[in-house]
């Protein structure tokens, strides 16, 4: 769609509610495909300064730093005040535990993948499928995804079932094609060699393009 539309649909959200930090996950990833993150940036900044204990846009600033390049660390502390300021929301353990799981597929430690496997358990409990049905079934691939990454196979293959008994549809066939592959890979391994063989034949059926990057 429309990123500049989308990116007025959120701001919207954020006027009616400065909490919604599904807003802010909207308007930084419009202002990724706009070019304009940077900007947005600035703007949180000057609005965290008579406020930098506001939650919101402690894991917005968080949330920004991921997208600008040799910005991780500072990312990470931010991420890491917003779960303490607000412990009850998802998504700074969410987007933390993308980080480090991006820091093991650059050749980071095997602790990477393990920080990246709580971070999203936690995040996990903490979403209400209710609320955010979408969110969920990307948190039960993220945590998947960094099950895989350790050879957890039976855990990697436990998430990857739930998801594809969640009817949330995928992003695009591209990212349903990656999800498959990743799911068969962790069902053979598992000693699962007919879902293996089933979730390989769906991935064949959607085969399209390049891998694709899952959501964060």
């Amino acid at each position: 769609g429309d990123p500049q539309l989308a990116r007025a649909t959120f701001v919207s959200l954020l006027d009616y509610d400065p909490q919604i930090l599904e807003a802010w996950r909207g308007i930084l990833r419009s202002d990724a495909a706009l070019g304009r993150v940077a900007a947005t940036l600035k703007q949180i900044e000057t609005r965290l300064r008579p406020a930098p204990a506001d939650p919101a846009l402690r894991y917005a600033r968080g949330l920004a730093l991921t997208y600008l390049p040799g910005r991780e660390k500072d990312a990470r502390r931010d991420l890491e005040s917003a779960q303490r300021l607000d412990p009850a929301s998802p998504y700074p353990h969410q987007t933390l535990g993308y980080l480090y799981e991006q820091r093991n597929l650059r050749g980071g430690a095997a602790a990477d993948a393990e920080r990246a496997l709580l971070e999203y358990q936690i995040a996990l409990a903490l979403s209400d499928p209710e609320i955010a049905p979408h969110n969920v079934a990307a948190l039960k691939v993220n945590a998947g995804n960094a099950a895989r990454l350790l050879e957890l196979w039976g855990l990697a293959h436990t998430y990857y079932r739930l998801r594809t008994l969640d009817p949330q549809p995928h992003e695009d066939p591209r990212t349903e094609y990656l999800f498959l592959r990743h799911a068969a890979q962790a069902a053979f391994y598992a000693g699962e060699s007919s879902a293996a063989a089933d979730l390989y034949a769906r991935s064949e059926e959607r085969r399209v393009g390049k891998e694709c990057r899952l959501t964060c």
